[in-house]
């Protein structure tokens, strides 16, 4: 300690001897992991087989393992209803597609975490623009206001704005400030 040296076995029975500084990071497979490398070799490649694992790997929180037996369920049976299920898909129109097939042919995108059609995001993108240059208007306005004592440039600055995103600022500044 400290380690110098890790020996790494492949399941070939290979061995490969690295330094320390060879190894960025050293991860330690869950016991789950482990037990299912033990059992998967007892399943057979059968429907039932595949649908026996993908259950065991829910029960043990493997996720990727799962979703890997659930495809091989319906590459081996594409209408088991229980794996198209558990990978998200539903009947539509007589087919097999996923919530995300479904938006895409009906024009909407996935924007932010929610679908959208592109009309809306645009709209939205647009506004988001709009937003931004009427809250530098605010700032901008602000500033030339603090100055309009003391400064005749700062006067002239304020006459001379015809930008249609000050129209806010100009329009609060006209309501909120008590000077001519």
């Amino acid at each position: 300690s400290p380690r110098q040296t890790y020996v790494i076995r492949t399941a070939a029975g290979a061995q490969l001897t690295l330094e320390r500084s060879q190894v960025k990071q050293v991860l330690q497979p869950r016991a789950e992991e482990l037990e299912y490398d033990k059992i998967q070799p007892r399943y057979s490649d059968t429907v039932e087989g595949q649908w026996a694992l993908a259950q065991w790997c829910l029960q043990n929180n493997l996720r990727q393992q799962r979703e890997k037996h659930l495809r091989r369920v319906i590459e081996l049976d594409p209408n088991h209803v229980q794996a198209r299920h558990a990978l998200g898909y539903s009947q539509f129109d007589g087919k097999w597609k996923t919530q995300d097939e479904v938006m895409t042919e009906r024009g909407y995108v996935l924007h932010k975490g929610h679908w959208r059609l592109p009309q809306e995001i645009q709209v939205r993108q647009e506004k988001a623009k709009i937003d931004v240059a009427e809250k530098g208007w605010m700032q901008k306005l602000e500033r030339l206001l603090s100055n309009v004592n003391h400064d005749k440039n700062a006067r002239d600055a304020i006459a001379a704005i015809n930008d249609p995103f000050a129209v806010k600022a100009l329009a609060k500044a006209l309501r909120e400030d008590p000077r001519d």
